[in-house]
């Protein structure tokens, strides 16, 4: 299962180059946050207040399109094809016990644990333990010359005896978002990536 995903803006005046930091205003356009290994995500908050992500992958892995609430709750994934429609078979919803509303807002030190349910697009389903946790701080992230502070973020899915998916990520305060640096699945190597640029969004 993937989850999973942050920002820079640079302008040019007359004469010089002016970095402009981002804040939370940007995710109505969008960012695109880019990687040390080529991979791309893009992050826009749609008019419900949720956020959705688009991660493409510089190893030809299928682009996934993600859903999350108050940004750190993943809820719906699909891949998507070149004209960005949804690929058949591919829908994972994830279930949780509360309406999403009501899940509490990411700060530090904030902890979430619940029972949640992935439903697959054959209709079946697997019982999943949700955790998320927030530290009390992190180190700020350097992202296309503007520093943004960073709250440590680990989520953790466990499946039973499938085992479990651990995440770790920066999430930006300022922004609103969780940018996903490491993930490892249980008997596996961790596969990690560093964020390197953010920029706004092409419409």
């Amino acid at each position: 299962m993937f989850r999973i995903a942050s920002l820079v803006l640079l302008a040019v005046a007359p004469a010089m180059a002016v970095c402009q930091c981002l804040d939370a205003t940007a995710l109505g356009r969008g960012v695109v946050i880019s990687f040390d290994n080529g991979d791309l995500t893009t992050m826009q908050r749609m008019a419900d207040g949720t956020l959705r992500v688009v991660e493409e992958f510089a190893d030809g892995h299928p682009t996934l399109q993600l859903r999350a609430a108050w940004g750190i709750y993943y809820f719906e994934e699909f891949q998507i094809d070149e004209t960005g429609e949804e690929v058949a078979g591919s829908r994972l919803d994830i279930l949780f016990p509360v309406p999403l509303s009501d899940l509490p807002r990411p700060a530090a030190g904030m902890e979430w644990s619940g029972q949640t349910i992935n439903r697959f697009a054959d209709g079946t389903e697997r019982p999943e333990i949700t955790t998320i946790r927030l530290a009390a701080g992190g180190r700020p992230l350097r992202l296309s010359g503007c520093d943004y502070e960073t709250i440590d973020m680990v989520l953790r899915y466990d499946w039973e005896e499938e085992g479990g998916l651990t995440l770790h990520a920066s999430y930006l305060p300022a922004i609103g978002i969780g940018i996903v640096v490491s993930s490892q699945y249980d008997g596996s190597q961790a596969s990690a990536k560093t964020p390197v640029g953010m920029t706004p969004a092409r419409k």
